[in-house]
C-alpha cells in the first residue's frame, strides 16, 4: 500500500467511518472496478463504442456516492453493520445498496453481452447494459432527492 492509498483511507475513515457508509460506499466502488476490468477484456467492435462514455459516467458517479455516504456517516454514524433506524438515513443506505447492486449487475450484463462487434449500428446484445444504466442513474437521482436534514 503506498503514500496515495494510506492518504485516501484516512480521509475515507474519517469521512465515511468503517460501518455501513464505508462498505456501501467500497461496494460500489468495486463494481466500478468490475465493470473496467470485463469492458477491457472484451473486443469491441465499432457499435459498441458508446459503453467507453458510460464507463467514463460510472467513473464520475463515485465522486457523487461518496458524498451520499458522507452525509449518510453525519446523519446516521456508523463503525459497524448495523442500520440506521427509521428515517432518511435508513432510505439513503436503502438506495445505496440497491446502487451497488445494480452497478454489479450492470457489469454481469457486459460480460453475458459479450459483442463480437459484428452488429450494424446499435448493439441488440448490449441492451442490457443500457436498461441497468438507466436504472443505476434512477437511483442515483433518487438518493440525491433525500431531504438528509431531517
Amino acid at each position: 500500500m503506498g503514500l496515495r492509498e494510506v492518504l485516501q483511507d484516512r480521509r475515507d475513515r474519517r469521512d465515511l467511518g468503517r460501518g455501513i457508509w464505508w462498505q456501501a460506499y467500497r461496494r460500489c466502488g468495486r463494481a466500478v472496478d468490475r465493470f473496467y476490468q470485463v469492458l477491457c477484456s472484451l473486443e469491441l467492435g465499432p457499435a459498441c463504442q458508446g459503453l467507453g462514455q458510460l464507463a467514463q459516467e460510472l467513473a464520475d458517479l463515485l465522486g457523487t456516492v461518496r458524498q451520499l455516504a458522507a452525509s449518510g456517516q453525519r446523519l446516521a454514524p456508523s463503525s459497524s453493520s448495523d442500520l440506521p433506524a427509521l428515517g432518511p438515513g435508513l432510505s439513503l443506505h436503502r438506495l445505496l445498496s440497491q446502487l451497488g447492486t445494480a452497478l454489479a449487475s450492470a457489469a454481469q450484463a457486459l460480460l453475458l453481452a459479450s459483442c463480437p462487434g459484428s452488429c450494424q449500428g446499435h448493439c441488440p446484445r448490449l441492451q442490457a447494459v443500457e436498461q441497468r444504466f438507466i436504472r443505476i442513474r434512477l437511483l442515483l437521482k433518487e438518493a440525491q432527492a433525500l431531504d438528509l436534514e431531517q
